[in-house]
């Protein structure tokens, strides 16, 4: 017996109380290229996690693309503005 075996009956009846609760309309030719946004992010973060790479990377190449997806899913209900926040603010802090 396998976990597919044991949470398909269980996740089915979850679907069916909840319509929106998984995404699986065959009709949106979005689905591909989400998928394979999904799968380049993935990539790259654990290209960023192998590699050591400073949060600046995780940023471009992860966290970014991210955002972008979700943001390109809300049909204009979100934005995504990327603020650079100064070492002297956080340096007025300091003790």
């Amino acid at each position: 017996m396998n976990f597919q075996s044991l949470l398909t009956p269980y996740l089915d009846d979850c679907d069916a109380e909840d319509d929106d609760l998984f995404y699986d309309d065959p009709a949106d030719e979005q689905v591909l290229d989400t998928f394979m946004a999904i799968v380049r992010i993935y990539n790259n973060a654990r290209k960023c996690f192998e590699c050591d790479k400073p949060e600046a990377s995780w940023g471009e190449e992860v966290v970014r693309p991210l955002l972008d997806m979700a943001a390109s899913r809300t049909n204009g209900r979100a934005a995504i503005e990327n603020v650079f926040v100064s070492a002297k603010f956080f340096a007025s802090f300091a003790d």
